[in-house]
């Protein structure tokens, strides 16, 4: 029912739609499978106010993941392979989710101190004070994240990202030209990752031309792009 539903209202609702708004090229790919005649721009989602000034001599040897403790975030995973490195790096996780005993398991029976889990949901000022100075941020979904707006919020902080090679997480990492992917049902090619950055001596910098790409993720730059599409169905 909810199939024919759904059909039903995208004729009807096509006859009306001049333009879609696609927050990654992903999306828009995705939905030209659905309908290849659709009418799709791309526009950024905003999430920058500002860009702060880091420095490699403000990082920590730290690699930090936030958000839902859950299956489909693969943080588990993530946990279990890091705890088995010879390792000075720590790996910091911050969220809450229904695999939050499973996670507090798998730090109690590792073989290094190197995992820290706080399981709260921290506000945006004592979550910026908690990853500011980490090395790197991860982002191990195993399913499609659309257009992940922490991912450009790390890269902002001068924290290099490290994602799953699917959806829009990919499509940031190759956007921005800075970061490392790996596939996130195998467990070689994430060690190959997590061994390559506790044995890295040079950070990735975030250099000027990755800045200049963050100002697409501005307040303003999203305000113009909208200005820019309404523009053009009036005329």
């Amino acid at each position: 029912m909810k199939y024919l539903q759904k059909n039903r209202m995208m004729r009807y609702m096509n006859g009306l739609i001049d333009i879609h708004i696609a927050p990654s090229y992903f999306m828009r790919d995705m939905l030209l499978k659905v309908n290849k005649s659709y009418r799709i721009e791309v526009i950024f989602n905003p999430c920058i106010k500002e860009i702060p000034q880091i420095t490699d001599n403000d990082k920590d040897n730290k690699l930090v993941y936030f958000g839902r403790i859950s299956k489909e975030k693969n943080i588990l995973k993530i946990a279990d392979l890091f705890s088995t490195l010879e390792t000075s790096m720590k790996l910091l996780i911050i969220g809450t989710g229904d695999q939050s005993n499973e996670l507090k398991e798998i730090i109690e029976n590792s073989k290094n101190n190197n995992l820290i889990f706080i399981n709260d949901f921290l506000n945006s000022d004592k979550l910026y004070n908690e990853i500011i100075h980490a090395k790197y941020f991860i982002l191990p979904s195993v399913w499609y994240e659309n257009s992940p707006v922490s991912i450009v919020e790390a890269i902002s902080l001068g924290i290099v990202p490290i994602v799953s090679d699917i959806g829009g997480m990919k499509e940031l990492i190759d956007y921005f030209k800075i970061g490392y992917s790996f596939n996130p049902h195998n467990d070689n090619s994430i060690m190959e990752v997590l061994k390559n950055i506790t044995n890295e001596n040079l950070l990735p910098n975030i250099d000027n031309n990755v800045i200049l790409k963050l100002n697409e993720f501005t307040n303003e730059n999203y305000k113009d792009n909208i200005i820019k599409i309404y523009g053009k169905v009036i005329k």
